[in-house]
């Protein structure tokens, strides 16, 4: 496939917001591919017969809001349960943050809050190695003796699709109708967001909030180098392919380090093809339980196989010719790659942000301040892309999961609401107001210059005070940029904003991108087996063909690569997916 035709429409963050609603413009580009428009589901909610909805309480006064703001306001929530009940709710455990849940300062604010009392029980859902373990939860689930609902629970999309249409699991698409105003907005204001959340038979199984996270749309994608050795070496921030070899290559040559001991580069855990391969084709990147799928006119195509990706190697190849990488970019631990960052050994890192690889500290002069992001390169075809997560699943809030146990999941619902208000949603995140946080005043400005609406004084909040990430909060694009960014409140937040605005010109098109899909139970346990061995070919070729233990420029080598696919079911891979995506698609 020829990604030239790629190049066309991309969307502006408005434009995004309202897709679905109608046709986007088009918007000429310079030098990057662009993006195009969809259009989101239309739900099929209707509401609980013979109940008024409820609306938006009033608005409170004491924040202010920039101009054109979207996302959550200060509203006179007021109780709505008398505490006469106690819901059980099963969480994940989680000592160093949330302490114990039940006396967690936000769990105590959320009962005054609402009026509902909950008992939470929490469980670990991870080893000792940080795998996932649901024992425990499955366990539950299979004996049907369920809590009321389940909080962060890492239930994949399929597997809440599968419960709730086997009864399980309560769909709460009416109740969100009728009790979660706060929701209603978020939807409105979101509602490509509905593709994530909707299950297989069209119904809404998960309360789950929203996190426009700006930077995390490139999450996948991004990379920095040390201005100062750049400096040094006399070297500028590299455009193509061709420019970032050179770099390399002056780095090592006339070492800039103190220690003169560098890496030019390197990437711990993080995989080095979303961002380099990205020169040479649209790739979207892989993941343990899926992945390097796009769609080429209608058609999902796998993309680690592609001549293109062939091209890519062949220039990783010639990095480990010129001696600026080895064997270590993928052997690489995450504490290995911390400790030489730390150190000032690296020149390029390839990582998700700066803590990644080095301490992040705000006093005068932080080393970490001296690396600044490189841009999505251009390839030697003129190929220039950077992955972008249109639908917000690598940023999905917390799910709140009502069961079939749950004799009144209206009230579950309008709890989970709470949570989605201004100050139910800072206050999960930050802890306790006027302690960690508040709201920020007339000379306070967020990331892009316009008034603050909210300031923080530390993250993650003190332990016990908060529940961080953990409920389904509102964090629309206009609230988390409108975090004041001062001198007395200094965040890398600011920061990872700024380098995202040089990725997002160079999204591919929305048309491109493989959505989030859901498999039936048959399917899933088989997209879930052909997956692993394929993220486990990809990944080791990548590191095989780079450092030279196969030869890219053996066609018998490439040739051997590309049909060990097959044996491994690509053909039927590619249907699963094909059919799962002509039937969601929309």
């Amino acid at each position: 496939m020829n990604d030239r035709k790629f190049s066309g429409r991309r969307l502006n963050r408005r434009q995004l917001l309202m897709l679905g609603a109608g046709a986007v413009g088009a918007t000429a580009l310079a030098s990057c591919s662009g993006g195009g428009s969809s259009t989101a589901p239309t739900g099929g909610a209707t509401g609980i017969p013979g109940v008024d909805p409820l609306q938006l309480a009033a608005e409170l006064p004491g924040v202010r809001y920039p101009e054109n703001y979207v996302g959550p306001k200060l509203r006179d929530v007021q109780p709505f349960h008398d505490g006469s009940k106690t819901f059980k709710v099963v969480v994940q455990r989680d000592a160093q943050v949330i302490g114990d849940w039940n006396t967690n300062a936000f769990s105590r604010w959320l009962e005054e809050k609402t009026g509902m009392k909950v008992e939470y029980e929490a469980v670990l859902v991870r080893d000792a190695n940080g795998g996932l373990d649901m024992t425990r939860i499955n366990a539950m689930i299979a004996s049907g003796d369920m809590p009321d609902a389940f909080l962060n629970i890492p239930f994949t999309n399929d597997q809440i699709s599968l419960y709730g249409s086997q009864g399980a699991f309560v769909a709460v698409d009416d109740l969100i109708e009728t009790y979660a105003p706060q929701m209603r907005e978020a939807l409105e204001n979101y509602p490509q967001r509905k593709r994530v959340v909707t299950a297989r038979d069209g119904r809404m199984y998960q309360f789950r909030g929203i996190n426009d996270c700006y930077h995390c749309h490139v999450m996948p994608g991004r990379i920095w180098v040390n201005q100062r050795y750049l400096d040094a070496v006399g070297a500028e921030i590299p455009t193509t392919t061709d420019e970032f070899r050179e770099m390399l290559r002056l780095l090592k040559e006339n070492d800039p380090t103190p220690g003169k001991n560098i890496i030019p580069l390197a990437a711990g855990t993080q995989p080095v093809d979303t961002w380099i391969m990205n020169a040479f084709l649209y790739n979207p990147g892989g993941t343990a339980s899926g992945g390097w799928m796009r769609v080429n006119d209608g058609a999902v195509e796998f993309v680690a196989d592609l001549p293109e990706w062939r091209e890519g190697l062949r220039f990783m190849r010639s990095l480990t010719e010129d001696g600026t990488i080895g064997r270590e970019l993928f052997t690489t631990t995450g504490d290995d790659f911390l400790k030489a960052g730390n150190q000032g050994r690296l020149g390029v890192a390839r990582a998700l942000f700066w803590g990644q690889f080095i301490d992040i500290d705000y006093s005068e002069g932080a080393a970490w301040r001296d690396y600044v992001s490189i841009p999505p390169l251009k390839g030697p075809d003129g190929i220039q892309f950077t992955p972008w997560d249109y639908y917000l699943s690598n940023t999905a809030m917390p799910p709140l999961v009502i069961t079939s146990a749950c004799e009144n999941p209206e009230l579950l619902v309008q709890w989970g609401d709470a949570m989605m208000s201004l100050e139910g949603t800072t206050a999960a995140f930050s802890g306790i107001q006027g302690e960690n946080w508040g709201w920020a005043d007339e000379t306070m400005t967020g990331f892009d210059g316009r008034q603050a609406v909210w300031y923080q004084d530390a993250w993650p909040p003190p332990e016990g005070t908060g529940w961080s990430q953990q409920s389904p909060m509102y964090r629309s694009h206009d609230y988390l940029i409108g975090l004041a960014a001062t001198a007395e409140r200094p965040t890398f937040e600011s920061d990872l904003y700024q380098a995202t605005l040089e990725y997002e010109p160079c999204a591919p098109p929305i048309e491109s991108v493989l959505q989030p899909v859901l498999f039936d139970e048959a399917g899933a346990a088989e997209q879930a087996q052909i997956a692993a061995s394929v993220h486990s070919h990809v990944t080791q070729s990548f590191a095989k063909f780079t450092t030279g233990e196969l030869d890219i420029n053996d066609d018998g080598a490439w040739q051997g690569y590309v049909e060990q696919f097959e044996a491994m079911g690509m053909t039927r891979y590619l249907e699963l997916y094909q059919a799962a995506y002509d039937e969601q698609a929309g």
